[in-house]
Parts: structure tokens; C-alpha cells; sequence
């Protein structure tokens, strides 16, 4: 009886059966596969976020010399002075003061 037990246990080969090496360890080997999901998608999220952040300097630096876009920045930060208080705001050039 003890013998047909130990082949149980052992198997024919006279090592350990996969499903008695996998059940102690099993909270091993699901840990391990969280683990490495996690990591693929942890080096997803930071491919993304560089691949943005290239996307957005390509773009800042097609802009930074149009002048249009210049405009539009001047344009938002008067909209900002003026929002927050009372100025007086001279567009466009400014006139020659007479000598005297």
C-alpha cells in the first residue's frame, strides 16, 4: 500500500507528477504571471508617453517660428494682463514723442 502511494506521489520515473509540483507553488507562478502582464503594460504606457512627448516637441518646434502662431501668443497673453486688472494698452507702433 505504501508503495502504490510513493508511485502516486513520484509517478512511474520516480520523480514528482506536474500537478503535485504545481500546488504548493501555484501562488508562486500566478504571482510571477501578474507580475510580467504588469510589466508589459507599465512598458506600454511609457512607450506612449515618450511617443507623445516626441510628437509634441516636433510640434513646438514647427511653430516656434511662424508668426501666426506668435500672434495668437501675443493676442493670449494681453487677454491674460487685461483679465486681471485695469490697463491701457497700446497696439500696434508706437508713436515718436516730439522733442522739446
Amino acid at each position: 500500500m505504501a508503495k502504490a502511494r510513493l508511485r502516486h506521489v513520484f509517478g512511474s520515473g520516480g520523480r514528482l507528477g506536474p500537478t503535485h509540483y504545481l500546488r504548493p507553488n501555484c501562488h508562486l507562478f500566478s504571482r510571477h504571471l501578474e507580475a510580467k502582464i504588469r510589466a508589459k503594460a507599465d512598458l506600454e504606457n511609457a512607450r506612449t508617453a515618450v511617443a507623445t512627448a516626441r510628437t509634441l516637441k516636433n510640434a513646438a518646434e514647427l511653430m516656434k517660428d511662424d508668426d501666426s502662431i506668435r500672434f495668437f501668443q501675443y493676442l493670449e497673453t494681453i487677454t491674460k494682463i487685461a483679465a486681471k486688472g485695469k490697463h491701457t494698452f497700446l497696439v500696434g507702433d508706437f508713436p515718436a514723442l516730439p522733442k522739446g
